[in-house]
This record gives structure tokens, sequence and C-alpha cells, in this order.
């Protein structure tokens, strides 16, 4: 083999090494631009969670509220029933005195 061949063997395997780096590079770039996009995604997932567990914390907040008004108003309703019952007890008794 003459000095020529050698050098043009290793020219050609500098060429292929150099097309193989070049498209590493390109391949790393492709992963970084694929790693930070997911991570901006992911950032925005745990914002949204973040949301979610806010909204869901307000809603199971007034869900509580309405059942505890609900309570104060069937406990309002009950004594109204209650109230209304002894006026017409009361009435009665009052009506069957004054029928004496």
């Amino acid at each position: 083999m003459t000095d020529s061949t050698r050098l043009d063997a290793i020219n050609e395997r500098l060429a292929q090494l150099v097309e193989i780096t070049r498209e590493t590079a390109v391949v790393s770039w492709g992963n970084a631009v694929a790693s930070r996009e997911l991570r901006l995604t992911t950032e925005r997932q745990g914002q949204s969670i973040e949301r979610l567990a806010r909204s869901v914390g307000e809603l199971s907040r007034a869900v509580f509220d309405a059942s505890q008004s609900s309570r104060a108003a069937a406990s309002a309703a009950q004594s109204a029933a209650e109230a209304a019952t002894e006026a017409a007890f009361f009435s009665r008794n009052s009506l069957d005195t004054l029928r004496d």
C-alpha cells in the first residue's frame, strides 16, 4: 500500500468521522430541544394540577358551606314548624276557652 493510498483511506475515514460527528451533534441538539419542551410541558402540567387542586379545595369548601346552610335551613324550618304547631295548639285552646 502506497503512502497516497494510505492517505486516501485516512481521509475517507476522517470524512466518515466528521459526518458521524455532525449527525451526533444534530441528534444532541434535537434531544436538547425535546428535553426543554418536555420540561416546559411538565411545568405547565404541574401548574394545571395546582390550579385543579385549588379548585377542588374551593369546591369542597362550597359544598361544606352549602351543607351547613342546608342544616341551618332545616333547623330553622323545624323551629318554624314547632312554633306553628304551638300557635295552632294555643289558638285551638283559646278558641275552646272562648266557646265555653
